[in-house]
């Protein structure tokens, strides 16, 4: 797997997009957008088909092996406001990502229902 940094940039054109998931946190550390494109592209200096974008949702507060809190003397008020707070962070993001990919999908539709292969209306 070929990891890059936040600064690094990745140009991927709409009609290279051949399929978009979009994998929420609900369950999981990290909101996952994967992006499977028709042709490989040059990231750095090996080809790639497949690129994903994540984020991590858990802070400093949860460990990942477990997905458990540690244990800290926090009163029940401390905790419970903890909670909503990543409650909160786990909506945004996944929000956020959601509202990116519909993006996305939207701005590949249309050269989608130009391709003759992909008809929507099709005689039969």
């Amino acid at each position: 797997m070929l990891t890059l940094g936040a600064d690094s940039l990745a140009d991927i054109l709409f009609s290279n997009i051949k399929h978009l998931l979009f994998q929420p946190c609900d369950n999981e550390l990290i909101v996952v957008l994967h992006i499977h494109l028709k042709s490989p592209i040059m990231i750095g200096k090996k080809k790639a088909k497949d690129v994903q974008f994540f984020r991590e949702v858990s802070d400093a507060s949860f460990d990942e092996t477990g997905n458990k809190k540690r244990k800290r003397n926090y009163h029940d008020e401390d905790e419970l406001e903890a909670e909503q707070e990543e409650r909160k962070r786990r909506m945004d993001l996944n929000k956020y990502f959601k509202a990116f990919s519909d993006k996305i999908a939207e701005a590949v539709r249309p050269s989608l229902s130009s391709r003759p292969d992909r008809c929507e209306d099709r005689a039969g």
